[in-house]
């Protein structure tokens, strides 16, 4: 069996009112475990997919095509629970993707199985409620933190304390080593080449002391 104590650590420092451990681990040992290695897609755009996701180890990416071009709108990590919100609610194609940044261990749960849990636990409820809330916290304090020009916006993960408030950055401070250059581009929302000189300019004056 599974152990699960790390993610519910977590857990227990993101969500209050966690449901109790005996419960909470009846629900994580219900999931299937699925492990997906970097770049491969847990959900693709034009899917229909109905599932929920519990991210137990690794980091994964959310984001979509806009024509040519593509945008990263964010990442997660241990204890992150996503879904395709057009496959979930109306059995929709997904406009999103949700890809693994690293190799990832999830947990997942189809439609049915999910709310037979909804629907049998008041706390199992208000525990993914909160986890919903808290996601949308993290949505509001991105758009808070990254914002203003390029350069502004390159700098935000540059400062510690800028960075700390983008949770899945503050739990993984090594995650700039693990995406690459050109998905780091389309989460700032900087033309990759335009954010090759930025860098460039930047270590530059650090070292003129500037």
């Amino acid at each position: 069996m599974y152990d699960f104590s790390a993610l519910i650590k977590q857990l227990q420092r993101q969500t209050p009112n966690l449901p109790s451990e005996e419960l909470l681990l009846e629900f994580l040992n219900s999931g299937q475990m699925k492990i997906y290695g970097p770049n491969e897609a847990i959900i693709e755009a034009g899917d229909i997919n109905r599932s929920v996701y519990l991210i137990v180890e690794g980091l994964y990416r959310l984001g979509w095509e806009d024509g040519e071009r593509e945008v990263t709108y964010g990442f997660g990590s241990i204890g992150t629970m996503f879904l395709s919100p057009k496959g979930f609610v109306s059995n929709e194609e997904s406009c999103w993707f949700m890809r693994a940044c690293t190799e990832i261990r999830l947990l997942k749960w189809n439609y049915d199985q999910f709310m037979e849990w909804i629907l049998r636990s008041h706390e199992i409820c208000l525990w993914a409620f909160l986890m919903a809330i808290h996601q949308l916290y993290c949505s509001e304090i991105k758009t808070d933190v990254i914002k203003g020009s390029a350069r502004q916006r390159l700098e935000a993960l540059s400062e510690k304390e800028s960075r700390s408030r983008l949770h899945t950055f503050g739990k993984y401070p090594e995650l700039l080593q693990h995406i690459s250059s050109q998905t780091l581009a389309t989460y700032l929302g900087i033309a990759p080449s335009y954010l090759s000189t930025l860098r460039k300019s930047m270590m530059e004056e650090e070292k003129e002391g500037k």
